[in-house]
């Protein structure tokens, strides 16, 4: 055994591949892990089948390892990530209003139990 078989790192690869459910076809998209894109080729044709592999893209991720998006993806996950901040703050504003009315339920019981005027 190689070093190489069991240290080489793998690279996901997102796929076009066509295929075919009776007498219908469909193209569909998903991802492959291999070490590089000719090993992905290969597998991908051993499964689909050689004419059927429309393309092979390497999935692009920056130094961390994270995903690097496109625009449009970038622009659904703010909506997203503010979506998430506006129920957050709407969260802590309820609360708030929860707080100031008891503070003052207990100011009102307080009052009325010392006699003293509203």
């Amino acid at each position: 055994m190689r070093l190489c078989e069991i240290s080489g790192d793998f690279y996901t690869f997102i796929v076009t591949v066509r295929v075919i459910c009776g007498a219908t076809s469909l193209v569909v998209k998903t991802t492959i892990e291999a070490e590089s894109q000719n090993c992905a080729q290969a597998l991908l044709c051993h499964i689909y089948g050689a004419g059927n592999v429309l393309s092979v893209v390497q999935q692009s991720v920056n130094e961390d390892g994270a995903k690097i998006l496109s625009p449009d993806e970038q622009r659904v996950k703010a909506m997203s990530d503010q979506a998430k901040r506006l129920q957050q703050q709407a969260k802590q504003i309820k609360a708030q209003s929860a707080v100031k009315k008891a503070q003052t339920q207990v100011n009102k019981a307080l009052k009325q139990s010392t006699g003293l005027p509203s």
